[in-house]
């Protein structure tokens, strides 16, 4: 896999979450989103592994 293709899907897929208010639960849909905008698709399981920055992540309690 191409590391640089993923990093620019998750930075995409971080930048539509913030867009967004910073939802919880819609890293699936937001790496859609961005592997869509990006033109070229990456298994849908990476976006499990998305880092979203700051006290607001999505996947943390509280």
């Amino acid at each position: 896999m191409n590391q640089d293709r993923e990093a620019q899907i998750r930075q995409k897929a971080h930048d539509l979450w913030v867009a967004e208010g910073k939802p919880a639960g819609q890293a699936a849909r937001h790496w859609k989103m961005a592997e869509e905008s990006l033109g070229q698709p990456l298994p849908a399981e990476h976006a499990q592994d998305l880092d979203y920055k700051g006290k607001d992540h999505p996947r943390r309690d509280g």
